[in-house]
């Protein structure tokens, strides 16, 4: 993808639920760049081994507490930024599981009449419920609020089903948002295979109208996880086109029409003890605004969950 393209949709489910047993949250990584692994298998949302099935499983919660630091090299307005974020879970062993989580982003900018900071806001409600057929299926949705000083404004809907077939977790999701009165729509077919080594990939087609112009886009990625009991070690990478982008489930709202990117993520998640679990990591991307100038973003981002 070359020239001025305006643009495409990447609009990322929730990457997953956090797991009763072993006590290791998922955490919500606050990484506003690369997509999350897909976590489409429900039988790891408990300890590898155990019983997932019990007579009546308790409700279990946990919240992450996440921050991060953003550095934009060569970009014509953006210099750094930063990110909070606290996320609630809330699930009952593999029947449900629920969540809302919030995200303040400010991003300092570099204008002719000096420096300004943007605040970014996205407020997330959603969850995954299993279905009653006879093979491993659930359906799960996230609405997202999005608000910004000037820009930024918007919501966003993603909504999926799954399925274990043949030894593959499937999952076929479809996603719409409205930011800053621009529009776009995806659909996303991600697979994933493996429990201890988990691998997943993903492909994203869509379209999208900015000011007016409207464009189709295709959008790719894929990652390992390496799961432990006391860690997890999770590497992943993206590339294609993109532009009103919800990434890593929503923690950060670009207000960027970049064109086409290529990013990679590294994110480590150890348990501290029964209730905690601390996790860190880094990514880069590469990207191209629809001016056609090129810029790399850096971010490193850290967070502790605990589980009750």
């Amino acid at each position: 993808m070359t020239g001025l393209v305006l643009a495409c949709d990447e609009l990322i489910a929730e990457s997953g639920e956090v797991p009763a047993e072993p006590a290791l949250p998922e955490p919500v990584a606050p990484d506003p760049i690369a997509v999350a692994p897909a976590g489409l298998d429900p039988r790891t949302l408990c300890k590898i081994g155990a019983s997932c099935e019990p007579a009546r499983p308790p409700v279990h919660a946990a919240i992450t507490l996440g921050a991060a630091q953003l550095a934009y090299l060569q970009h014509a307005t953006r210099t750094g930024g930063d990110e909070r974020s606290v996320r609630l879970d809330v699930w009952r062993a593999l029947a449900w599981s629920a969540h809302v989580a919030y995200a303040a982003d400010r991003v300092d900018d570099r204008r002719a009449t000096g420096m300004s900071t943007t605040v970014f806001h996205d407020l997330a409600l959603g969850g995954r419920i299993a279905l009653p057929v006879p093979i491993p299926a659930w359906a799960s949705a996230t609405v997202h609020v999005l608000g910004g000083d000037t820009t930024g404004n918007g919501d966003a809907i993603y909504a999926a089903l799954g399925a274990r077939l043949g030894g593959l977790d499937v999952e076929l999701g479809a996603g719409a948002m409205e930011l800053d009165h621009d529009t776009s729509t995806a659909a996303t077919l991600r697979v994933a295979h493996g429990e201890v080594l988990r691998g997943w990939l993903e492909v994203t087609a869509g379209t999208t109208q900015i000011e007016g112009v409207g464009s189709a886009d295709v959008a790719g990625g894929g990652g390992l996880a390496w799961y432990h009991p006391r860690w997890a070690l999770e590497v992943s990478a993206q590339f294609g086109d993109r532009a009103l982008a919800l990434t890593d489930g929503g923690e950060l709202a670009e207000a960027i029409a970049d064109t086409f990117h290529t990013s990679g993520r590294a994110l480590l998640r150890v348990a501290l003890g029964a209730h905690l679990a601390a996790y860190a990591g880094g990514t880069a991307r590469t990207a191209t605004t629809p001016a056609c100038d090129d810029y790399t973003q850096l971010v490193g981002f850290a967070g502790l969950s605990a589980n009750f």
